[in-house]
This record gives C-alpha cells, sequence and structure tokens, in this order.
C-alpha cells in the first residue's frame, strides 16, 4: 500500500480519459507529472482494492462474502459467491459476456429480477443476498452450505470472452453450469426482460457466479483507519477489519470527510472514486477538484486503473516537468 495519508483509487478513471481525451485536468496533471511512479497494482480491480486496503492473497478476492459483509454491516461466516446480474450475447458459433451490472434499470425492474433470481436459488438451497448501496449502486451474492470445489471466472477476466471458456469446468463445475443455464432461462422469459427487448433496451440474461471464498480474517495489519466507499469489496473490507465506513458523495462531502479523518490523525485515509465511463467529462473534473484540494492538507496518492502516482514533497517547485494530459498518462491503459 502507498505510504501516503490518502489514498484515492479510481477505477474507471482510465476508461474517462479515454473517453474525454481532450479534458484538461490541472491538479491531477501536475501530480502525475511531478510525482513519484508507484509499483503497478495488480491485474484487477478487486485484487487492486484488496491490495490498497492492505489485505492478504489480493490474488484471490472473495468478492462473494465481502459483498454480504458490507450488506450485513459486519464480518460474515461461511461460503459465497457473487452472482453478478450480466448481459449475454449470441454471435454464429459463441455465447459471450457483453456487459454486466443494472445501470439504467430502475427500482421496480431491479427488485422483480432480484426476487426471480432468488426463488430460483433458494430452490438450489443457495441464500440469495441483494446489497444496495448509499450511491443506489447494486451487488448480489450467495451463501453456500459449503466450499465449492470448481473453479470460478473472476468477472473482469470474463468480459468479452467466450462463457463455454469461463464457467467452471470439468465435473465439480457441472452443477455450476446447470444452474447458469437454468437462471439463463428464467431470465429470459422473465418479464422485465421482455419489456425492455420490445423497446429496444439493455437485458438482465445470466447470472455470473465468481468470486468464492470466507471473508478474511477481521484484525488485517496496516488497513486504512477511513474507508469513503460505496463499492461493495471496499466496504466489505472496511467491515472486516473494523475501519469506519463512509459513503461516497459529492466532491465536497468526500473531501470534507477525508480532511476529518486526517485531522484526527487515525489512520490513512482510503477514497474509492465511484464513476462509469458514460460521465467521462464531469467525473474527470470532479476529480481534479478533489486532488486540488487534497493535496493542500495531505500527501495524497491517487491510482487509475493499475497505474499509481504519488505526491512527493517539493513536487510543485519542479516547473521543469511538463504536465501531460491525463488521457496520455491513463487513457493506454483503457485501450490494453
Amino acid at each position: 500500500m502507498a505510504g501516503a495519508p490518502v489514498i484515492l483509487y479510481a477505477e474507471a478513471l482510465p476508461a474517462w480519459a479515454s473517453a474525454a481525451p481532450g479534458s484538461r485536468c490541472p491538479a491531477l496533471e501536475s501530480l502525475i507529472s511531478r510525482g513519484l511512479a508507484l509499483p503497478p497494482l495488480p491485474d484487477g480491480p478487486e485484487a487492486a482494492r484488496m491490495t490498497l486496503l492492505g489485505a492478504d492473497s489480493p490474488d484471490r478476492a472473495p468478492a462473494g462474502a465481502l459483498t454480504a459483509c458490507a450488506a450485513a454491516g459486519e464480518r460474515v461466516d461461511g461460503h459465497w459467491l457473487r452472482a453478478d446480474p450480466v448481459t449475454l450475447s449470441a454471435s454464429m458459433s459463441q455465447v459471450y459476456l457483453s456487459g454486466a451490472g443494472l445501470d439504467g434499470f430502475d427500482a421496480a425492474e431491479r427488485t422483480a429480477l432480484a426476487a426471480a433470481v432468488s426463488a430460483e436459488l433458494e430452490q438450489h438451497g443457495l441464500q440469495f443476498v441483494r446489497r444496495v448501496s448509499a450511491g443506489g449502486g447494486e451487488d448480489w451474492a450467495v451463501r453456500l452450505p459449503c466450499a465449492p470445489d470448481a473453479e470460478f471466472t473472476p468477472l473482469h477476466r470474463a468480459l468479452g470472452a467466450d462463457i463455454a471458456d469461463q464457467l467452471p469446468p470439468g465435473p465439480a463445475g457441472l452443477p455450476w453450469r446447470r444452474l447458469s443455464n437454468e437462471l439463463q432461462m428464467i431470465l429470459h422469459h422473465h418479464p422485465v426482460n421482455a419489456g425492455r427487448r420490445a423497446s429496444g433496451r439493455p437485458v438482465i440474461n445470466g447470472i455470473w457466479l465468481w468470486g468464492d471464498g470466507p471473508a478474511p480474517s477481521p484484525a488485517l495489519a496496516g488497513g486504512p483507519a477511513t474507508v469513503i466507499s460505496d463499492h461493495s469489496i471496499s466496504a466489505g473490507l472496511a467491515r472486516c477489519y473494523g475501519g469506519e465506513l463512509q459513503p461516497f458523495g459529492e466532491v465536497d462531502e468526500v473531501v470534507s470527510t477525508a480532511v476529518r479523518a486526517i485531522g484526527q490523525g487515525t489512520g490513512p485515509v482510503f477514497i474509492d472514486w465511484a464513476g462509469t465511463s458514460s460521465e467521462a467529462e464531469g467525473q474527470l473534473q470532479a476529480l481534479d477538484q478533489a486532488v486540488a484540494r487534497l493535496d493542500r492538507v495531505a500527501t495524497l496518492a491517487i491510482y487509475g486503473g493499475r497505474r499509481g502516482f504519488q505526491a512527493r514533497h517539493g513536487w510543485r517547485g519542479a516547473w521543469w516537468r511538463r504536465s501531460r494530459p491525463v488521457a496520455d498518462v491513463f487513457a493506454v491503459e483503457a485501450a490494453a
């Protein structure tokens, strides 16, 4: 973890930079150009969050259990899987995972789909958990009666791929492949999706199961004292090790919360910056405002995707280092 009082992680920063290549962000550009490049984070947003939050074994994120912890407000026991609603698209020779999440679905549609998925999972002896964050995001998880033997592919690796190559393989994976097929059929015929197809809107026609394993032990060494996040992984980790969890809100609220925590001197602050690529320009400008304000009160490390930079003492005086547009630094990662 970066040795800075404030660690800001923006998973979508490379996508924003790619979507708004002409956007200029003076504070962020100066930090990147004159600051210290940090070692790259592990591949995958879950592993990145776990690394920055001080968890052990960051390459194996128990996303299901952490989602359940975030929903319960405390560490939970047992074995879990994430159950992400996804969009599956078919070509002549394959079915591939083309999208994930419930953005664009209203509350009634989300509730109806969740009820259908929950009912099917309960018939298989699985407990369905639904988490709705303060910011309106939604994640689903499933509690298992015992540890699964199957191997599950993380969502970020399955996106864009033929699901036949990504579903749990072998005899141990057969029950999970059958369950995935049953959930696909239920969702395909669901009235919510039928109505959305008729109006040309995206549908949710599959559930991606992944992120198995129990929640981390409560005492994680070196975790931030304050976590500002609506993301289930970050929120779940905060619940596991007892860090203070604050919701991610408007820029002023985020900065004020971070400054207050810094003033208390309890330890590092972790900010998990939310946002989607459809909000690229606005998110970049909001992020730049936060960087400008936070840098005045604390040493700041910022990560966009896997790349990270930390402000260092005297960096403002390094006038000979020219600022580069954010897109020159981060858009390459989005393209990769």
